[in-house]
């Protein structure tokens, strides 16, 4: 069934607002970190340690994919329910935006607002929206047997200083 724009896709609260609210202001506080040790990682092994991180991230998402799928309900056919999975980690990183298509066969958000985009962007690592975050995203579809024909982080993005990041799913 297709839901209205705007509508996101339900998924239970598993944290407290209190929790979330401060994972969401702990975010930004997080990147200079990250930042450090990605670059750290990269500064050493160029293009090679990018690749590292990237199959890091994607063996966190396989790993970590059966229990979203069980704890969110996912249909790895239906792009309006892996579409729970974006919905979860926007929830946990504070970042907001508006679900433009949900449906079974595509879903499309464009995410307004991140609380750590200027930091990736000033840290000089955009790489985590482009190339890490779909990793792990990858990986939690591969674990659910998931095989959607497009599962796209971008080419939008607000750590690249666009107005918004686009996230689609198509099945």
């Amino acid at each position: 069934m297709d839901q209205p724009k705007g509508k996101a896709p339900e998924i239970p609260d598993i944290l407290p607002p209190e929790i979330k609210g401060m994972m969401t202001m702990a975010m930004p506080l997080l990147v200079p970190g990250i930042s450090a040790l990605i670059h750290k990682i990269v500064d050493r092994f160029g293009d090679e340690g990018w690749k590292a991180l990237g199959e890091g991230c994607y063996e966190l998402g396989k790993q970590s994919g059966p229990m979203i799928q069980m704890m969110f309900n996912i249909d790895p056919q239906n792009a309006s329910s892996i579409a729970k999975l974006v919905e979860f980690m926007d929830n946990l990183a504070g970042v907001e935006g508006e679900w433009l298509e949900l449906s079974p066969e595509k879903a499309v958000k464009h995410d307004l607002s991140c609380p750590v985009a200027d930091g990736l962007r000033e840290n000089g690592i955009s790489q985590f929206c482009s190339l890490l975050m779909p990793s792990a995203f990858q990986g939690v579809l591969d674990a659910i047997g998931s095989r959607p024909k497009k599962m796209c982080l971008g080419p939008k993005l607000l750590c690249q200083g666009d107005e918004y990041c686009e996230i689609t799913i198509e099945m």
